[in-house]
């Protein structure tokens, strides 16, 4: 089963759920990536547009739009603002699409949470079109890189919501297509989300803060705030400068995988890309950057990269990102347990060179590694009789 099996089960069942009548597929994209096997009408190519009577209307509408396009002006009613190409596509196509219609369309992994979506959504809307729902494609749609990109629905129906899922196999993705023409989402991605607040920068941005609402239940005893809030300076450099080593400060990664220390020392990037943050004596450093390798926070971190093809995280984003703060006593606590992990991460490690090395003493590193499974409580019963 292919991604674009997936994905066309996804457009057809969508169809049928709406029972659309009059339908179009929009091929711009060079290679087509999208099919609709129920589409009355199919335009292609970049001027596909003049193939369309003006007068023409369709209640169910099938965009398959190119990548990587550069910015052009809205057009003569918005000449300030500037928007990427393939939205000045999906922009035409609404013009064609009858009241209680259905517009899909494919675009880049973000949807409209890049910096000129809220002003393009903003005319949308007073336009009275509102956008509905967000897909997540599978991986391998696009043959030539590994952006997945997302499919919204745009209708002239208002929705208190956003109902964002993902596309994972032909029968699901059909399931998903119905759920959202019914509106009905159950909190479960496979199924459909409903974002009340209807922000939507990217998949791994709502999963994330979703996640994050979930486990922040599991640290309701400690008080959140915003990094920015309560550091006493967030500092960067530009390229070739370096930054200056500060005491109790950590050091976020921004590009590629995120990555926290609180030792400028094992910063291993040009340090332009790399935010420091400089914490009050309420917070440890050495706390925060366990705090950010934990799950909770590596979903923080997940959830403040922005970028269509590159992602990074900002500086301003990094003040946004919300923390949990024990007292003082339970930091140092948490932070001793961290270095005693570390430090039997370490043994262990030398207990399986040592077996590699001299297999012979199988034996004795049995015993060793028995005496700290008891410790923890991790020794089994049968492991006590072999013992």
């Amino acid at each position: 089963m292919s991604s674009g099996e997936v994905i066309e089960k996804f457009l057809d069942g969508m169809g049928h759920a709406m029972h659309a009548r009059r339908t179009l597929l929009v091929s711009a994209a060079s290679p087509p990536t999208l099919g609709l096997s129920l589409s009355k009408k199919i335009v292609e190519g970049s001027d596909w547009s003049e193939a369309i009577d003006p007068d023409e209307c369709y209640d169910y509408i099938v965009l398959d739009l190119p990548f990587g396009m550069g910015k052009s002006s809205l057009g003569p009613a918005h000449p300030s603002v500037k928007v990427r190409k393939n939205w000045l596509d999906l922009y035409a196509a609404l013009d064609f699409l009858e009241a209680s219609g259905i517009c899909l369309a494919m675009i880049e992994p973000p949807a409209f949470g890049l910096a000129e979506g809220p002003r393009f959504l903003e005319i949308l809307e007073h336009q009275g079109f509102y956008i509905n729902g967000v897909f997540n494609t599978p991986p391998g749609l696009l043959k030539t890189t590994s952006v997945r990109p997302v499919i919204v629905a745009i209708s002239r129906e208002a929705r208190k919501g956003l109902f964002v899922a993902e596309l994972e196999d032909k029968e699901q993705a059909t399931k998903v297509a119905s759920a959202f023409v019914e509106d009905q989402h159950t909190g479960s991605f496979a199924e459909g989300v409903h974002l009340e607040n209807k922000v939507f920068d990217g998949f791994e941005s709502v999963k994330a803060r979703v996640q994050i609402e979930r486990l922040l239940t599991q640290y309701k005893e400690y008080r959140t705030e915003k990094l920015g809030d309560i550091a006493k300076t967030l500092n960067t450099v530009k390229s070739g400068e370096s930054l200056r080593d500060m005491d109790n400060a950590i050091y976020i990664q921004v590009v590629g995988s995120p990555r926290v220390t609180d030792e400028l020392s094992e910063v291993s990037v040009k340090h332009h890309n790399v935010v420091q943050i400089v914490l009050p004596d309420s917070v440890k450093s050495k706390y925060l950057s366990a705090f950010f390798r934990s799950e909770l926070g590596l979903l923080v971190l997940r959830s403040l990269k922005r970028g269509a093809i590159i992602q990074r995280i900002n500086k301003s984003d990094v003040a946004q990102a919300t923390i949990a703060i024990p007292k003082l006593a339970e930091q140092e606590d948490i932070v001793w347990a961290h270095e005693k992990l570390d430090s039997l991460l370490i043994e262990i490690d030398k207990f399986k060179k040592e077996l590699a090395v001299n297999p012979k003493n199988a034996a004795v590193v049995t015993e060793q590694v028995d005496g700290m499974l008891e410790l923890i409580g991790g020794l089994t019963d049968s492991d006590r009789i072999k013992t």
